[in-house]
């Protein structure tokens, strides 16, 4: 049994999940105990943009046995704001306001794991308090991508070789991990046990569409569909997923618990990844969960060519050209279901393993099966 440290942006026990709290899950129910500290809130953010943290501040909270909760909340946080001074100064003192329950949870673990993102401040801090533990860096997004100032960016990628191992969701983010000391490709995982064939469907007539997150979601897709299918009707989930007008075969949803999406991913279809076009975009694409989930569920996938990635149930279509989106989508229809291949789809607790089994044995084989000196 280890007693494991995680560090994300994301907090435990909410409806909305990550790949950082699937990975924390699974470790739970394996028999790990497992501490996760949310951060990226503080009162300065509190007070400049309105942001609430998700769960009652500095109070730890059990999610289920083994998995504990605890959202951080300082006095601030280095904050993209415009002043690059401040942040600056705040990006240098953030680590020194670590409370008596985050240092002493750091000490006890014997595995630290830091998400990609504000928390990535924290790891010279952290490798201080507990030298002997494992340390490991979950790089879920590349630090460009994220919403944060370049000082920050800079601070957080600096903290890459610190890490005993960096795992990577995306091919494309090889290149950009070159400092990493060691680094495991590790392909998104899937909560398979949610994905019970037997639930019921949440439609009531054939023809249904389904396109989930917001990351990079381009509107004009989704238009562009509605328009030419006017017999489909498309499914929107996420926050920002939303066209500019009403479109009677387009709905809304807006964001919604996972377990509340999983039916209509069950009985969907088709799965749309609109992304739009964007720097950094080929690694983006190449992890992202959904296509994952489309993938498990068995939809053929619409997606730019840049998200096809060799997939042969993804019918991709070159972005901007209505055309070719069109045609894709008319692929997308004609696609047999059964011919698509779900064994490569590992569930989280196998991608747990395997990053426990390298902490455990360092076997050496593992550099020639998906470890690399980046």
């Amino acid at each position: 049994m280890r007693r494991i440290l995680v560090i994300t942006g994301h907090a435990a026990g909410g409806d909305l999940k990550a790949t950082i709290l699937f990975q924390a899950e699974a470790l739970a129910r394996m028999g790990h105990e497992v501490q996760i500290v949310t951060v990226d809130y503080s009162l300065l953010r509190k007070v400049l943009k309105g942001m609430a943290p998700p769960a009652e501040p500095n109070k730890v909270y059990e999610v289920e046995p083994r998995l504990k909760g605890y959202v951080w909340m300082p006095l601030f946080h280095p904050l993209n704001l415009p002043v690059k001074p401040a942040v600056e100064a705040m990006a240098r003192l953030y680590p020194l306001l670590m409370d008596s329950f985050i240092r002493r949870a750091a000490r006890e673990a014997d595995t630290l794991i830091v998400e990609s993102g504000t928390g990535m401040l924290l790891a010279p801090a952290l490798k201080r308090l507990n030298p002997q533990a494992n340390t490991m860096l979950m790089m879920c997004d590349l630090m460009e991508t994220l919403p944060c100032s370049e000082v920050v960016v800079e601070r957080a990628n600096a903290t890459i070789p610190l890490f005993d191992l960096v795992t990577f969701p995306a091919e494309a983010m090889r290149k950009n991990l070159k400092q990493a000391r060691k680094a495991l490709f590790l392909p998104q995982g899937l909560d398979k046990k949610a994905f019970v064939s037997d639930l019921p469907s949440p439609f009531t007539q054939p023809r249904q569409a389904i396109s989930i997150g917001d990351m990079l979601f381009d509107a004009g897709t989704i238009a562009t569909l509605a328009d030419a299918y006017p017999d489909w009707t498309f499914h929107l989930f996420g926050r920002n997923s939303k066209l500019p007008y009403k479109v009677g075969n387009v709905i809304e949803h807006g964001e919604v618990p996972f377990a509340k999406l999983v039916p209509y991913l069950l009985h969907a279809d088709i799965g749309i990844a609109p992304y739009r076009d964007a720097p950094f975009v080929s690694y983006i694409s190449q992890s992202s969960l959904k296509l994952v989930q489309y993938t498990y569920c068995r939809l053929p996938i619409v997606a730019p060519h840049f998200a096809a990635a060799g997939r042969a149930h993804v019918c991709s279509y070159e972005p901007g050209n209505k055309e070719s989106l069109v045609d894709a989508f008319a692929m997308a229809v004609e696609q047999p279901r059964d011919d698509i291949d779900t064994r490569q789809i590992k569930d989280w607790e196998e991608n747990a393993r395997l990053i426990l089994h390298y902490f455990d044995e360092a076997d050496p084989r593992l550099s020639d099966l998906s470890l690399g000196n980046t």
